[in-house]
């Protein structure tokens, strides 16, 4: 009898030790959330920086470029990788905002060295 409550027990856990087998009680995993981002200035148009995000778990961006444009208002983009001509060489704080599907709001301001002019 002892014999038969060990393998019992034996193959109850075991159910869980099989490698792929998830458990349908199990909750899913939720995405990663974090902003990342690169850049690249063009090596053929001038002043011209592409972005390449690298988030995760965020569904609206907004990029402020750290610059404004003629009419003294900030340059911004809702794109998710976006391509901006930057008025001239120089180093700019580039902001990238972001809002998870949670409704949590994130936001990274990191250095941009526009070099290509």
């Amino acid at each position: 009898m002892r014999n038969m409550v060990i393998l019992i027990a034996l193959l109850t856990f075991s159910c869980e030790l099989i490698p792929g087998r998830v458990n349908p009680k199990s909750p899913p995993l939720p995405e990663p959330i974090k902003l990342e981002f690169t850049y690249q200035n063009s090596i053929t148009l001038s002043g011209w920086v592409r972005f390449m995000n690298h988030s995760t778990g965020i569904e609206k961006f907004e990029w402020n470029f750290g610059f404004q444009d003629q009419d003294g208002k900030d340059v911004i983009s809702n794109a998710g990788a976006p391509k901006i001509r930057f008025p001239y060489n120089g180093t700019y704080y580039v902001t990238l905002s972001g809002e998870a599907k949670n409704g949590n709001s994130l936001s990274i301001r990191e250095l941009v060295i526009v070099n290509n002019y």
